[in-house]
């Protein structure tokens, strides 16, 4: 089984073609397969993801919330069958670690979905009383990749 990335909607092999085997270390047995990126399969994730930037900002908060609401249902539909994977990619034993780390997950979204509803936007004094600063927060979106030297 490959494991795809998924970058612009679609999943992806990458464009190296060039896979690593995923060993589960409770076994030894392979579970499956995942392309190797390359910095290539890095600038397209990148521009892909750029892309939403603008529909992120134009979302009122409630809509955000919203959106992290329907991630979190979907972990929550998926949660046994993620907790299984989590056993066998990281062997970590199901009732006391995997089952709990796919909650912390859901939850995790649901709490966002409620805090960025509260986030407030600032207005800052100045030293002269006639003048404001403000304060807007407004979605971060992509960040570039990190080049080593």
């Amino acid at each position: 089984m490959i494991f795809p990335m998924y970058i612009g909607k679609q999943f992806y092999e990458g464009s190296t073609k060039d896979y690593r085997d995923v060993i589960s270390p409770a076994t030894g047995e392979i579970i499956g397969q995942i392309p190797m990126g390359s910095a290539e399969d890095a600038d397209k994730a990148i521009k892909e993801a750029k892309k939403a930037v603008p529909v992120l900002e134009n979302m009122s908060v409630f809509e955000r919330a919203e959106l992290c609401v329907r991630v979190s249902d979907a972990i929550a539909k998926r949660r046994e069958e993620l907790a299984k994977l989590l056993c066998k990619e990281h062997g970590k034993p199901y009732h006391s670690e995997a089952i709990g780390e796919v909650d912390g997950c859901i939850l995790a979204f649901k709490e966002a979905a409620e805090q960025i509803k509260w986030i407030n936007d600032e207005i800052i004094p100045l030293h002269d009383k006639n003048k404001r600063a403000f304060v807007y927060r407004k979605p971060l979106g992509a960040c570039p990749r990190i080049q080593n030297n």
